[in-house]
């Protein structure tokens, strides 16, 4: 009987063990964190969630915002939205997207599961990341991605003119917006205990892809040990 129960036991006091890796991947718009959070997800075979793609079921099931949320107004996200607003609130869809990122974030680490986050998020945040560190046990790696300017205008204007993302998004808004404050959309890692690295998407090649995820592979591996 003791043989039966013996690999069961070995494989509980493993599970024991394990705990979730959130991978955060972190930036402003058009920094090329979806095609690198794809191809990551593919790597480690862990789930993919991104805000834009939540915001965008938001937008076809509700309605279009009428007052949108341009991403990263350090005002707007450290003050309440106004009620006055209603339903179709661009912040209010965005704080709701968020909102929804981080109860999925939650649910696999409480069956320690890993998965890959997004995101735009901003230094408010970060307390909600420790509150999860209180109560859990999980280890956060941050990929922080950047480009240079005159690149990512072009990424803008390409967004803009070809319409190519939900209309949800007002990427026409948008883009005015960067050109008039481009340092307003660099969003930069946020304070989480973990791993960080950083990957500029300017004119990156697959070594530049191969030795990140080399180096996630180590952090996952060391933290395991």
């Amino acid at each position: 009987m003791m043989q039966v129960w013996k690999p069961l036991i070995s494989s509980l006091m493993n599970r024991k063990k394990e705990k979730s890796n959130i991978l955060i991947l972190q930036g402003g718009p058009a920094t090329g964190k979806t095609t690198l959070g794809k191809r990551i997800a593919k790597e480690f075979q862990f789930p993919y969630f991104s805000k834009d793609n939540i915001k965008e079921l938001i937008f076809d099931f509700i309605g279009l915002p009428t007052t949108p949320a341009l991403l990263n107004d350090n005002k707007n996200q450290n003050t309440s939205y106004d009620e006055n607003e209603g339903k179709l609130s661009g912040m209010k869809m965005d704080q709701a997207s968020v909102a929804i990122l981080f109860q999925l974030i939650e649910a696999h680490i409480q069956v320690k599961k890993s998965c890959i986050i997004d995101s735009t998020f901003d230094k408010i945040h970060s307390s909600t990341f420790k509150k999860l560190k209180s109560k859990y046990f999980f280890f956060p790696i941050q990929i922080y991605c950047y480009a240079d300017l005159d690149v990512l205008s072009q990424r803008y204007k390409k967004r803009a003119e070809t319409r190519e993302r939900h209309p949800g998004h007002f990427d026409n808004l948008l883009l005015q917006s960067f050109l008039k404050d481009p340092s307003r959309y660099d969003l930069r890692p946020i304070d989480v205990e973990g791993a960080m690295f950083s990957i500029n998407t300017t004119n990156h090649t697959s070594k530049d892809y191969d030795k990140l995820i080399d180096s996630i592979s180590k952090s996952i591996s060391e933290e395991k040990n």
